[in-house]
């Protein structure tokens, strides 16, 4: 996990950080991460190495770490996982992942008012999952003007990670050169991760919307 002013420590090190300085870590605003999800999942691992005993870390996860996760800007598939984990008191954590839910909901301007989101090298995405006719799922990938503005003239912007069909999935958002008339043009395209072998096929649209702002 990255750390304050982009230093990176491995995880011997940040186990061995005490239960002050795991706060004052997670209070920072200088984390550089490639999600929230790997905030919750780096927390998890230290408790159960500080914590043996099942009692005394659930106590100390709902009464000292859980404020300080920013669960709104979790992926949806980490949520429902979330749900499975037995460190944590089922009644409290039932109530954040409904509140983190109920917060995707919001208006992007709301979202900011309410909770500020951390430096992450992963794009948020909202998903919307239809199981019906078919497995499939829609995703939001909003990206502002200065964003799309920075991908010139070879930078990439990439997605956070989603689930479909046990697989994982992501967005790429990048500028591409036209190698015979040098022109540049914006390019997104659909990545797959974690296949070794065989095919998959997958059926997908891009479709855009521009918002100008009043």
């Amino acid at each position: 996990m990255y750390c304050a002013f982009g230093n990176r420590y491995n995880d011997e090190e940040l186990i061995s950080l005490s239960l002050l300085a795991i706060e004052q870590l997670l209070l920072s605003e200088k984390l550089l991460l490639q999600s929230e999800d790997e905030v919750f999942n780096f927390e998890l691992k230290w408790a159960r190495a500080k914590y043996p005993k099942l009692q005394e870390r659930c106590e100390i996860l709902g009464s000292k770490i859980i404020r300080l996760i920013r669960f709104p800007y979790m992926t949806n598939h980490m949520l429902k996982e979330i749900l499975k984990c037995e460190d944590l008191e089922c009644g409290l954590i039932s109530k954040v992942v409904l509140d983190a839910f109920l917060f995707k909901a919001e208006a992007p301007e709301k979202k900011r008012a309410l909770m500020a989101e951390r430096m992450c090298k992963y794009h948020p995405v909202k998903v919307v999952e239809l199981e019906t006719p078919h497995n499939e799922c829609i995703v939001l990938f909003n990206l502002r003007c200065d964003e799309c503005a920075s991908l010139f003239p070879k930078r990439r912007i990439y997605s956070n990670r989603f689930h479909l069909s046990d697989k994982k999935f992501y967005v790429c958002a990048r500028c591409l050169k036209d190698q015979e008339t040098s022109s540049h043009s914006f390019f997104l395209n659909l990545g797959i991760e974690g296949i070794d072998s065989g095919s998959v096929k997958v059926k997908f649209n891009f479709i855009y919307q521009i918002q100008i702002s009043q």
